[in-house]
């Protein structure tokens, strides 16, 4: 009888064994292993840009850091991160209360010459922006032809009567072209009423990296 006992007691562990090994692999096989999903979902949600701005992938420095596309035209250019606001024809470009770059392109109009665009782009800049800030001439600029990038352009620098009460002087810096066939300007205006001598410097610096990054291609 006891023999028997011991059989049965030997095969009752073993069996207890078998679940037990049984068991372990079952919660091993079920254990969560680690994937990419949260840096897949993040790819995945990452919003594209828009058709109009988007990261700088041609941006020289850190002064420019996205890109915008003129509407249904094969105009490109560099962008300081600043707040953009819509307006037909000119973009804006606004660092709070102190400056302002603008990106102007008269779409519906061609350009006989240089002076051509230049008073067809300043026209529309001035309509532009009007809402924003009011410019009532631009006639104090001191202009030179220059060419920056293969683009032909006019340079100028100096002031325009701005606002409307108080009126004052505020710096303008720019330059009008002709790309595409179309007439363009990259103007940008102080309009900090005090004219701070670093934010004039600075407007300078954005404008001119803005026009070496003109271009037809994304």
């Amino acid at each position: 009888m006891k023999p028997l006992l011991a059989k049965i007691l030997v095969l009752l562990l073993t069996f207890a064994f078998v679940l037990s090994l049984v068991a372990c692999n079952t919660n091993d096989d079920n254990q969560t292993k680690p994937t990419d999903t949260g840096s897949q979902q993040q790819t995945d949600n990452t919003s594209e840009p828009d058709d109009t701005t988007s990261q700088g992938d041609n941006a020289e420095n850190n002064l420019l850091s996205g890109t915008y596309k003129v509407a249904r035209k094969n105009i490109y250019v560099d962008t300081p991160n600043y707040n953009m606001i819509e307006e037909g024809y000119t973009r804006i470009f606004l660092d709070g209360s102190t400056k302002y770059v603008t990106f102007t392109c008269v779409k519906s109009e061609t350009a006989e010459s240089l002076e051509d665009a230049h008073a067809k782009a300043f026209d529309r800049f001035k309509s532009g922006v009007d809402s924003h800030h009011h410019i009532n001439d631009g006639d104090n600029l001191q202009t030179v032809n220059v060419t920056v990038n293969s683009v032909t352009a006019i340079q100028y620098e100096g002031t325009v009567s701005a606002g409307n009460n108080p009126v004052y002087d505020a710096y303008t810096y720019g330059y009008s072209f002709i790309f595409e066939g179309l007439p363009c300007a990259i103007i940008g205006v102080v309009h900090d009423e005090d004219q701070p001598e670093e934010e004039k410097q600075l407007l300078k610096e954005i404008v001119d990296e803005m026009m070496k990054t003109v271009r037809n291609s994304k």
